[in-house]
């Protein structure tokens, strides 16, 4: 009996195995875990974005310029003589006063001919006096009376033209005392104390400190955005302001100037007019700006015009364009679209565009290596404060 049982204990063995292997299959399917469905979404580029909004706007023209004197004078020798004074202050960069005495000349035959000329014109007071005298003692009648009146005028002519020898080498020894013409600065100097100078010799160059002209070279399209000072009959409007920037390190200075006129001429090869811009009292203080220097002559500034109003330009920021026209839109799907431009001009911070984009549409402010047309983006939330682009 336990023979049989034994040859089939083989056979069972497996089966029983089998059996509780499917049994165990069979909780655990039972006993498994409920899978959740779960939508997938598309990883999406974050975008900022920039709603278009066309306004009026002073398209500001930015360029360089050098500081230049506005009022310049030369110094000149009134009269000839030895330079016998020279203000201390007359030297390169020296500051003067209005009326103060820069140079004294001495002549010594100019102080020699108006010794004579005094003592001619006492000469011809003397005989003027004594015909006076015999014309009222006598009283002739006829030729003796005609010729008494002739020679009295004669006296009269006389003493006139002495007095004014007089007069005029006076003056004369008044212009080799030479004052200064207004309150300014030195900028070259070519005198020294015993020189001989003639009249009309240059002694030194002078310019005013009251103002200072500012030269910059501004192209066609730069020159079509400004207002420039009405020389017809049209009235007049006010011209281009302008904001003048010098740096020192880190540190920005500024001034105010106003354009006053352009030199009338076109230059040949950059095809630039120069246009001048006058900065009132460039060396006084600022109390806004306690640290700011004196505007020196030869100084490399930055200028900032502004330009005349422009009705319904689109500001851009100069990321947002590519290709040097092109610029991307997000639609209301979410997409890009390439978008094709006409410029009007292109600032230094901003382009200033007329056609190719409507308002509020939603211009593509972060930079994709990928952008491409119809390209999904996510949009990311802006303050309601930054809706509007401000350079």
């Amino acid at each position: 009996m336990r023979k049989p049982l034994q040859n089939l204990l083989p056979v069972l063995l497996p089966m029983a195995f089998l059996l509780l292997a499917l049994m165990v299959l069979s909780l655990l399917f039972v006993t498994r875990p409920q899978a959740t469905r779960h939508s997938v979404e598309a990883n999406l580029p974050p975008v900022s974005v920039v709603v278009a909004q066309p306004r009026d706007l002073r398209i500001p023209v930015s360029v360089r310029g050098w500081v230049m004197p506005f009022q310049e004078q030369t110094l000149q020798a009134g009269s000839r003589g030895v330079v016998t004074y020279i203000a201390p202050n007359l030297v390169a960069g020296g500051g003067f006063r209005q009326g103060q005495l820069l140079v004294e000349l001495s002549d010594r035959q100019l102080e020699t001919e108006l010794q004579f000329a005094r003592a001619d014109e006492l000469k011809a007071e003397h005989t003027l006096r004594q015909t006076e005298l015999e014309s009222a003692g006598r009283h002739q009648a006829g030729t003796a009376g005609v010729l008494m009146a002739a020679a009295q005028q004669s006296a009269q002519l006389l003493e006139a033209a002495a007095h004014q020898h007089v007069v005029d080498l006076q003056t004369r020894q008044q212009q080799a005392r030479i004052f200064a013409p207004f309150d300014g600065w030195v900028m070259v100097e070519n005198v020294a104390l015993g020189m001989q100078v003639q009249s009309g010799t240059p002694l030194a160059r002078l310019f005013a400190e009251s103002r200072v002209n500012i030269r910059v070279a501004l192209l066609d399209e730069q020159l079509a955005l400004l207002e420039l000072p009405s020389t017809g009959s049209l009235p007049a409007t006010p011209p281009s302001t302008a904001r003048i920037t010098w740096r020192d390190g880190s540190k920005r200075f500024h001034w105010q100037g106003n354009i006053t006129g352009t030199e009338g001429r076109v230059d040949e090869l950059t095809r630039q007019t120069l246009v001048n811009i006058r900065v009132n009292d460039p060396f006084a203080a600022d109390p806004a700006q306690p640290q700011r220097p004196e505007l020196h002559l030869g100084t490399l500034v930055e200028v900032e015009l502004s330009g005349r109003l422009m009705p319904g330009l689109y500001e851009v920021p100069r990321a947002a364009i590519h290709n040097g026209s092109q610029l991307w839109i997000v639609n209301q799907r979410g997409r890009l679209e390439r978008r094709s431009l006409t410029i009007l001009y292109q600032g230094r911070h901003s382009i200033y565009v007329t056609q190719g984009i409507h308002p509020g549409e939603r211009i593509l402010l972060t930079q994709l290596s990928n952008a491409a047309e119809g390209l999904p983006v996510a949009l990311v939330d802006l303050p309601q404060d930054q809706a509007e682009w401000t350079p």
